[in-house]
């Protein structure tokens, strides 16, 4: 279930960034459904839905692949790495 999310987390690694997620629950327990937005560097890649919240995180790690592929990556201009080379 977490093959979108250890991929957002092998690019974080690779380029010296980590996804930061924050996780939304809503409605009665017996039909929840959490919303997961996952931020690099301070920027929305992705957001996603999911009756759990492992679920909500995929969906969201999943748009955020997306984004980043369909961009040609992120921002890398306010990473502490870049920060110390500048």
């Amino acid at each position: 279930m977490e093959h979108c999310r250890n991929q957002l987390n092998n690019f974080g690694s690779a380029h010296k960034v980590k996804p930061v997620y924050f996780d939304t629950f809503c409605g009665p327990q017996h039909a929840s459904t959490w919303e997961t937005a996952v931020f690099i560097n301070g920027q929305q890649y992705g957001a996603g839905l999911g009756a759990s919240k492992g679920q909500a995180r995929e969906n969201a790690a999943r748009i955020a692949l997306q984004v980043i592929r369909s961009t040609g990556g992120i921002d890398l201009g306010t990473t502490q790495a870049s920060r110390q080379h500048s």
